[in-house]
């Protein structure tokens, strides 16, 4: 079995889903809302390593015991509705977490993300901590203002930050997108070594000079701007 999860609404996912189905590699594609709405979990964690088996409302299974392959896009868990009391909804959730957390991260073969404390796939930093990985990878950093939080807005903040004009994803080491942006693929390659992510979305501003450097970056990247390529890279890995 080879995995395929993600949130609600992710064009990305849906894109996998078909391209590598053309290229014969079948991913079971599982949202976040069906494994809130799933009937049992089962989840034990030992000496000699983890298991979990899986429910789902539909009736399918999820035996980590033949997972050989996951595409992991989970960000969160869902918000809590239904007989869950509104003082118990943000504990449940920290619970839910908790649990989802060491399910991914016991999951075998290739996860490509693997999950972290900060996101269900891969760190999620503000502006400014990616900028510091990014400068400390190599990478020319376009310019960030910032304000004092105590008085601005945090999307204030946000709103200052300079536009994305181009993207590159950076997949199992190798990095994809405009052709333009290929002497900055070491600093890429060396950021999403730095963070852990097998897949990472860099995006890049264009600067006064025409030259391109880093403006910010995610661990879940809109994957169809790589195209074709990494469909291919993607067929390999999780094959």
């Amino acid at each position: 079995m080879r995995l395929l999860l993600h949130d609600p609404d992710d064009a990305s996912a849906a894109w996998v889903l078909e391209g590598l189905r053309a290229r014969g590699v079948a991913l079971e594609p599982v949202g976040s809302g069906e494994l809130l709405r799933a009937r049992t979990w089962h989840h034990a964690v030992g000496t000699d390593g983890a298991s979990a088996g899986i429910v789902l409302a539909d009736g399918r299974t999820i035996d980590s015991r033949e997972v050989v392959g996951t595409l992991n896009r989970l960000t969160a868990v869902p918000p809590l509705s239904g007989p869950v009391a509104a003082d118990d909804r943000e504990y449940a959730a920290q619970e839910l977490h908790a649990l989802w957390l060491s399910w991914l991260a016991a999951l075998p073969g290739p996860v490509l993300n693997r999950p972290t404390p900060y996101s269900l796939c891969g760190l999620w930093l503000d502006g400014a901590q990616w900028a510091l990985r990014a400068g400390r990878a190599g990478l020319p950093c376009a310019p960030l203002a910032l304000g004092d939080a105590a008085q601005v807005p945090y999307p204030a903040l946000e709103e200052r930050a300079q536009a994305p004009s181009a993207w590159l994803v950076v997949a199992c080491g190798t990095v994809f997108g405009t052709p333009e942006a290929e002497p900055l693929a070491t600093g890429c390659t060396a950021l999403a070594h730095d963070v852990g992510a097998e897949l990472l979305g860099v995006g890049l501003a264009r600067g006064p000079d025409g030259d391109l450097s880093f403006a910010t970056a995610t661990t879940l990247p809109d994957l169809r701007f790589a195209g074709a390529p990494l469909l291919d890279l993607l067929a390999r890995r999780l094959a």
